[in-house]
């Protein structure tokens, strides 16, 4: 990996243990390249203007978002301080991953096979830019890889992270392409179960009414004999 410096190494211990706490099969480097693009490494930064903050700039509405969905409590304080590197890692995680989800379901929706790299550069996009921005212009696609988008809108401003993190990726970086299928595929069964169980209480909601109009009738019929 070229150019990050100790400032942004320092952190790879923690990001090897919030990954695999995590249980989310995606290499170290490509978060410490996210976090040289983000803050150069310097926890607690702060974006005056959008308000994102730390390690990996998580914006408030998405440090809300985060938990809400995860049950946490993290305050923002714990982002906009040099002394929660943890947290700001944790977060920025679990939001990446987030996208990276988002960004399989999208272009499984329109591809047979999905090449990893591709996978990780729109999943980048959806982090810098938003999943709503970014799928406005891949639909305008035939193709929706990074190339034809950078094409399409050269001037777009959320092209130089992408560009950026993928210049701090060492050469010799493997994906674990059988864990990462694993990890992607297992997010889809939970949406699938909760769907599911929605119908299931749905049904029994349903039964239940009709088993107390069913023996309200009953006791009518008894009461008019």
């Amino acid at each position: 990996m070229s150019g990050i410096g100790q400032s942004v190494e320092q952190w790879r211990p923690l990001v090897r243990k919030e990954l695999a706490a995590a249980e989310m099969p995606l290499p170290d480097d490509l978060v410490l390249a996210t976090i040289w693009t983000e803050s150069r490494g310097n926890a607690g930064s702060t974006n005056a203007k959008s308000g994102a903050s730390g390690l990996m700039q998580v914006m408030p509405k998405t440090l809300e978002w985060y938990n809400r969905q995860t049950g946490s409590n993290i305050p923002l304080s714990a982002l906009r301080s040099s002394s929660k590197p943890r947290e700001q890692i944790r977060v920025g995680i679990w939001v990446l991953g987030q996208f990276w989800r988002g960004a399989y379901r999208y272009l499984k929706s329109r591809l047979k096979e999905i090449p990893t790299d591709e996978l990780g550069k729109i999943a980048d996009l959806f982090y810098v830019a938003g999943p709503g921005a970014t799928k406005k212009r891949l639909d305008e696609l035939e193709v929706p890889f990074w190339d034809y988008v950078a094409g399409r809108w050269p001037e777009w401003n959320a092209l130089p992270h992408t560009r950026n993190v993928w210049s701090h990726l060492p050469e010799s970086m493997e994906w674990d392409v059988t864990a990462l299928g694993k990890w992607l595929k297992a997010g889809e069964k939970i949406v699938q179960r909760a769907k599911q169980g929605s119908i299931v209480i749905l049904a029994a909601v349903i039964c239940g009414y009709w088993w107390f109009f069913r023996k309200g009738d009953h006791h009518d019929k008894e009461e008019k004999q």
